[in-house]
């Protein structure tokens, strides 16, 4: 939804956002040295008008939501991607995700309700060129899978606490100018009010601040079941107050 539907609301463009990477980031590099990005990979992180109509893209008119993403990622190749899917069950549609992984050639993918548990093998989830990590739940349902670039030096990261509104993944991914901290989550929904309103409020703050001191560029996406586009409600109010509390 464009900013001047929301004139309350402060918005950044996503590939603003991202740090200045330099081309010696994407350079590709032997076994054992420090980085192994792939030289193809050159960030462009200015602002772009033909990304910000993207961004604002009513789906209503796009007939083909697949063929709009890989056709905008042809004339955008260069960008340092992160993309995140709610796969809603990743058993039987892990061929369509790697289609989707290849075409629009993300670095990272997060994926969440993966609904997968210790019984399915990492092996059946195999990307050519990705390495992949899991936050399964012990009975299935929900879940959080991370399916990260080998150019990309990565190192997984899990927070000092375990958490009862969420799930996480995370990851510190080193370049020659800064080390990202990358969180992927996911809420259940679940309504917001009471105990369990203030436990979420605490531990997505914990979240960014646990974050933050780990790197010194931050990024966090996933499913909170949340609409910040609502801040009269609850929902909105909550990511509203985080983005102060943070600074974002």
């Amino acid at each position: 939804m464009p900013q001047s539907n929301q004139p309350d609301i402060d918005w950044t463009c996503p590939a603003c956002a991202l740090p200045p990477l330099t081309d010696s980031f994407f350079e590709e590099v032997s076994e054992g040295d420090t980085l192994i990005p792939a030289e193809e990979y050159q960030a462009e992180t200015t602002h772009n008008a033909a990304f910000e109509q993207f961004l604002y893209r009513d789906v209503t008119e796009i007939t083909s939501e697949n063929d709009q993403l890989e056709l905008f990622r042809k004339h955008h190749n260069k960008d340092f991607l992160i993309a995140h899917l709610n796969i809603n069950s990743i058993q039987n549609k892990f061929e369509e995700l790697t289609e989707v992984i290849k075409k629009i050639n993300a670095h990272i993918m997060f994926v969440s309700e993966t609904k997968i548990d210790g019984s399915y093998p990492n092996a059946q989830f195999k990307v050519p060129n990705y390495s992949l990590y899991r936050n399964d739940r012990k009975k299935g349902g929900g879940g959080i899978m991370a399916l990260i670039s080998q150019s990309l030096v990565r190192t997984q990261l899990k927070p000092d606490k375990s958490f009862k509104t969420l799930e996480i993944i995370a990851f510190e991914i080193k370049t020659d100018m800064d080390n990202m901290v990358i969180v992927g989550i996911y809420r259940p929904p679940r309504a917001l009010c009471g105990e369990y309103q203030t436990l979420l409020e605490s531990e997505l703050s914990y979240v960014c601040n646990w974050a933050s001191l780990n790197g010194n560029f931050v990024v966090v996406t996933g499913d909170l079941n949340l609409n910040r586009l609502r801040p009269d409600k609850p929902e909105g109010k909550l990511l509203l107050d985080l983005e102060v509390e943070q600074g974002f």
